[in-house]
């Protein structure tokens, strides 16, 4: 189960991931939650979506549930190293979730966590100096 972080209003729901964007991709979900902080959280890679966009969630309430990203009958020789090291490590499955200042880009340039260019995603932010101060 993905659960909110923080609580706040799920300003977007849509498609995460797809066989028609990588081969070796399945279909996934993503969610993004504005929260009272001013901050959106994109959780992504959901195969099931339990909010919809204009749904107010508290800290700990459900948005989702963990999909299988990586389809690993469809990753060959030509997929990137750190796919099949996954792949071999039985890591098929995994949440990423991303931070932002600002409404994140949904321009289909940046497949989440596979950003490999010279600039980042604008507004983007690192997670884990949000989540350490909370604990989490």
């Amino acid at each position: 189960m993905v659960v909110a972080i923080e609580g706040g209003t799920v300003v977007r729901v849509g498609e995460a991931t797809s066989g028609l964007i990588l081969p070796y991709w399945r279909t996934t979900s993503f969610v993004v939650v504005r929260t009272a902080s001013g901050l959106f959280w994109k959780y992504a890679e959901l195969a099931w979506v339990a909010v919809r966009q204009g749904d107010r969630v508290a800290a700990g309430d459900e948005i989702g549930r963990l999909g299988e990203v990586i389809d690993p009958s469809k990753v060959g020789a030509d997929a990137p190293p750190y796919i099949r090291r996954l792949v071999a490590a039985g890591r098929t499955s995994m949440l990423h979730l991303e931070v932002y200042a600002a409404p994140p880009p949904d321009d289909g340039e940046y497949l989440g966590g596979n950003w490999f260019g010279e600039g980042r995603p604008r507004g983007i932010l690192d997670p884990g100096a949000y989540l350490r101060p909370s604990g989490v």
